[in-house]
């Protein structure tokens, strides 16, 4: 018996159209009066009662027949209010159930063991609470969630690539990730506004045997073609990934084939964008959406069902290889490995887009997009400019370390010196700022009761260059023998990853103390059996990360 990935394979571009639903149907006109757009943005396939259900954004669920594709009913599902791109049908016991995202971070179960009345409104019996974004899938007893959290721990720059798996009750028991450049263009706040135009995106998620699979494809419509034309956006198709994330198939098509291959199929195609894929009967399938609500299609169809990696000699079987095409993705040799790549001519370059990389900002970016953890380059190869314009120091490896999308430490390592400096943002898409190298002096906060030696004499620090520096010192004022004193605080602009032990110099080798300044900024003396006239730590460093 062949195995899933060379059926896959094998017919890896041949597709058939089951279906083309009718968007306007009977109870169209009362339906998006009274509830809004009908326009899916999901689907899923009742197996047992030869169903298929579209859900739109507000809810509506319109329910077609497996067999003849007539239109049924609708109903809508009360107080939904976020975007569903995935459903689940699951049969507990007697009871039929409808799995759907409800709110944000909520995933909500509707009762269709008997469908609701047509044009009626019903609410959810129960709803669960986690983090949960677009896409997500039950097979076996186990969920798989996408997260809007990224392995950075934040919600700023999302990742639709990683999922969480959980049991029958949404505990998390594991974790599951595909590659981020070939899950798709939709993958989050920042990513998606810096990336959309190189990836396509991504339009659904289901879980097959031992397989994932992606349904592909951006809106596009050939009368409202976006500036720059068609881009790798709108490609329309369906990846397949295995267990382990490596990808098993996909079929890809410019927007524009796909939309002559349907025409050519007699199907009156305006518009087309993918809204889900799902797994059943055995098979993938894909809804892809051809018409909008005021095209001319919509009163006779609107909504193709269609079967992909159909088996050669299939009737009503179509091939697209002809049409198909992939895109170029970044290895775990350049992106995984952080060295990143350079063109023919020596330059840095975007590994997705392949476009120059010229600007400290430019590389930051790119980083955010990709979740990168660190890229690493040779001035001497591909130089590029600071915060600032200044071209970074010739002859220098520099190495870039994300520190959760929001800052990165930038490692300067030359012939004659070794900087560092932090370069921070406000915002996924605010402006870039770099903290200065040299911070200069600054005074510590003495605390109360206790006095500076003079004021040319106060105790300060400085980071220059990755290295906390110390100078000055206190008085006697205060301090006793044999006891510890909490006598000031580092400023809250520095942050002290380690505790830090300093031998200070006193105005008697007998009475030296020991300054001790803590992570929590609070800057200690301990007193020996004597107590000198002052207190020095002129010349004390460390070097920080």
């Amino acid at each position: 018996m062949p195995t899933v990935a060379n059926v896959l394979l094998s017919n890896a571009h041949r597709k058939k159209v089951i279906h083309n639903l009718v968007y306007r149907h009977d109870d169209f006109p009362a339906a998006s009066a009274a509830w809004g757009s009908l326009f899916p943005q999901t689907f899923c396939i009742d197996e047992d009662a030869g169903h298929i259900l579209t859900i739109s954004d507000p809810g509506v669920v319109s329910i077609y027949d497996w067999d003849t594709g007539a239109y049924l009913r609708c109903f809508r599902i009360a107080g939904k209010s976020a975007l569903s791109q995935c459903a689940v049908i699951r049969r507990i016991g007697s009871k039929k159930w409808l799995y759907l995202r409800y709110a944000l971070d909520t995933m909500a179960r509707v009762d269709i063991t008997t469908l609701p009345a047509n044009m009626s409104s019903v609410s959810p019996s129960n709803t669960y609470s986690f983090p949960l974004h677009y896409d997500f899938d039950w097979r076996n007893d186990v969920w798989t969630t996408g997260t809007r959290i990224s392995n950075y721990g934040d919600t700023n720059f999302q990742n639709r690539a990683r999922f969480i798996r959980r049991d029958n009750d949404f505990s998390e028991i594991g974790l599951m990730e595909l590659p981020t450049m070939r899950y798709g263009g939709n993958v989050g706040v920042a990513q998606n506004q810096y990336m959309q135009s190189w990836i396509p995106k991504s339009q659904g998620f289901a879980e097959g045997p031992n397989c994932y699979a992606i349904g592909m494809g951006g809106a596009f419509h050939p009368d409202n073609i976006p500036a720059g034309g068609e881009t790798l956006f709108h490609m329309q198709g369906i990846r397949v990934f295995n267990t382990g994330g490596e990808l098993m198939a996909e079929s890809l098509v410019q927007a524009s084939a796909m939309l002559q291959t349907y025409t050519d199929l007699g199907l009156n195609p305006s518009y087309i964008e993918c809204e889900g894929v799902e797994w059943a009967f055995d098979n993938f399938y894909t809804l892809n959406t051809i018409n909008r609500a005021a095209d001319a299609g919509s009163a006779a169809g609107g909504f193709v069902i269609q079967q992909e990696f159909v088996d050669e000699g299939t009737p009503g079987a179509f091939d697209v290889s002809e049409v198909a095409r992939g895109y170029p993705v970044p290895t775990t040799q350049t992106i995984g490995a952080g060295l990143q790549p350079v063109g023919d001519d020596l330059k840095l370059r975007n590994q997705v887009t392949w476009e120059r990389l010229t600007t400290l900002p430019q590389a930051l970016a790119l980083m955010q997009s990709t979740g990168q953890h660190r890229m690493a380059f040779y001035t001497p190869v591909a130089n590029l400019t600071d915060i600032g314009g200044a071209a970074l120091p010739a002859n220098s490896f520099v190495e870039i370390i994300n520190l959760g999308n929001l800052a990165f430490d930038v490692r300067i390592s030359g012939p004659r010196d070794t900087r560092k400096l932090r370069v921070t943002s406000p915002s996924p898409t605010g402006a870039w700022a770099s903290v200065p190298s040299d911070t200069g002096w600054v005074n510590l906060q003495i605390a109360s009761g206790y006095a500076a030696i003079s004021s040319g004499e106060h105790p300060k620090i400085r980071l220059k260059d990755g290295v906390l520096y110390f100078r000055g010192g206190w008085s006697n004022t205060g301090l006793t023998a044999s006891a510890v004193h909490d006598v000031g605080t580092v400023p809250s602009s520095f942050t002290i990853v380690e505790n830090i032990l300093i031998q200070g110099s006193s105005s008697n080798g007998a009475s030296d103390a020991t300054v001790r300044i803590a992570t929590t900024r609070s800057i200690q003396i301990r007193t020996g059996t004597s107590v000198g006239s002052y207190y020095k730590i002129d010349g004390a460093s460390v070097p920080v990360d």
